[in-house]
């Protein structure tokens, strides 16, 4: 098994039983610590599926992981697994889904709950920042996120660049790949604008 965890720090005895039960209501199991001062911290831990073994470069199960975030079945499979870890999902769902499409592409990340989380997570194994504009199939998006805690608030796999702006992707908020634009102008198919890319990562090849 592999451990997922979250640590909140600074919540106040007004917030305490709010932000508490919304780490529960995750799955989390989770410890108060009291940190003096009126303020506490809430350690969160997880248990999700077995750890994966390594099995060579990223960059070498790129071509696989675009596949299985193209194909509807695959992106259904991986949607289940994340569903698993998460019992809100797809709600603030994004790092599970792209966790499972990794995991299922023998990239052997850990379930990890957090669009910022898997996005230092990627970043360890090795993965380049890569500029707005530069985006490839197999790349990751991370959105810039405007309101604290400071972190992503959304992360989604780049299927196929349109052009440097839009590109088609794979992600928790639809069961089949979907348009979507770097800028977080409103893209082909989209009722309204989203979130701006703030970089992309690309594994090491």
């Amino acid at each position: 098994m592999t451990q997922v965890s979250r640590t909140v720090p600074d919540i106040t005895q007004a917030n305490l039983a709010f932000e508490k039960a919304l780490l529960e209501s995750e799955g989390f199991s989770v410890e108060v610590r009291d940190q003096g001062s009126g303020l506490f911290t809430l350690v969160a831990t997880m248990d999700v599926g077995p750890a994966v073994s390594d099995t060579g470069k990223d960059g070498d199960h790129i071509q696989q992981l675009i596949a299985n975030g193209s194909s509807a079945s695959s992106l259904a499979q991986a949607q289940e697994t994340a569903a698993a870890a998460l019992p809100s999902f797809p709600h603030n769902g994004c790092a599970a889904n792209l966790s499972a499409l990794l995991i299922q592409s023998d990239i052997p990340v850990p379930m990890t709950l957090g669009a910022q989380a898997l996005a230092n997570v990627l970043k360890g194994r090795g993965w380049d920042r890569i500029d707005i504009g530069n985006q490839a199939p197999g790349d990751v998006g991370v959105t810039l996120d405007e309101t604290p805690p400071p972190g992503a608030d959304h992360i989604y796999l780049v299927i196929k660049p349109i052009d440097n702006d839009e590109m088609v992707i794979a992600d928790n908020q639809e069961t089949t790949p979907h348009n979507r634009c770097a800028s977080g102008k409103r893209a082909t198919g989209e009722d309204h604008g989203t979130t701006a890319t703030e970089y992309f990562l690309r594994a090491p090849t």
